[in-house]
């Protein structure tokens, strides 16, 4: 995904820019393929040697987001691949330019901002929405390690408190503020992180009637560690559960009863 956005996190400069390799889940799991002729793809010698290439994460064993993110690989010493010598880092040359769809397709048209899950507690703003967040949003993709839940909802209402400003909002229109409050840190609240002003940099605040604001959710996976909503908005979709599976939570998919697991939307 971040390979699609921003082009990819990368080291060096100019012709010399090298795309930084990571492994799509953990940095304690890793995945080993015994590979024949591995002289053509390391500095093994001999022919048609076998080896086993083991690829792994360096600087973190759990699996909790921490650590650098760059894949190492190291080679077996024989093909029984029973012992290993030195790590290798990946990283893929390249040419000067490195770009993703942030870049190359949205540029200067629109202004992006960025919100990540939030481990299981909703979202965190992590760029205010704004005239220059494009790059910031680049640098924190390319830099965020994945450690988090997908509470899609509770996501979509610390957007919805970050667009309105406020953490205390009626839902159901009885005058008195929904609990539990989006989650929404105090520093995302002020005139100059406001999505909707187009004049953060001071002065006036400026709100064009006639800007459009859209939310995009990406997500490798269903709703997960989530529901913790306004009863109003619980179930807002007026989702029905299935006969076979009457305990069954819309927001909190692949829960197990005892005898099966249970349907998921996919939303």
């Amino acid at each position: 995904m971040r390979r699609v956005l921003t082009g990819g996190a990368f080291t060096g400069s100019g012709s010399n820019k090298r795309l930084k390799a990571e492994l799509a889940d953990c940095d304690g799991r890793g995945t080993v393929r015994r590979v024949p002729n591995a002289e053509l793809y390391s500095d093994v010698t001999g022919s048609a040697q076998t080896r086993c290439f083991r690829v792994q994460t360096a600087g973190r064993a759990s699996c909790d987001g921490g650590g650098n993110g760059t894949t190492a690989f190291d080679v077996s010493s024989d093909s029984t691949c029973a012992s290993y010598g030195s790590d290798y880092t990946v990283a893929v040359k390249t040419g000067a330019t490195i770009e993703g769809v942030l870049q190359d397709v949205i540029g200067t048209k629109a202004r992006i901002g960025l919100t990540f899950y939030n481990g299981s507690n909703g979202g965190d703003v992590r760029v205010a929405l704004g005239g220059g967040s494009l790059s910031s949003t680049i640098n924190e993709i390319n830099i965020s390690r994945p450690n988090s839940n997908t509470p899609l909802a509770e996501a979509l209402w610390t957007v919805t408190g970050y667009y309105a400003q406020d953490v205390s909002i009626d839902v159901d229109g009885d005058g008195a503020a929904d609990s539990p409050n989006p989650v929404v840190s105090a520093g995302k609240l002020n005139t100059n992180s406001d999505p909707l002003n187009y004049n953060q940099g001071g002065g006036q605040p400026r709100y064009p009637p006639c800007a459009k604001s859209y939310v995009l959710i990406l997500t490798d996976g269903e709703p997960c560690a989530d529901g913790n909503l306004p009863p109003d908005l619980l179930d807002y979709a007026n989702v029905a559960a299935p006969p076979e599976s009457p305990t069954w939570l819309p927001y909190n998919c692949g829960t197990p009863e005892a005898t099966n697991l249970l349907p998921c939307p996919h939303y």
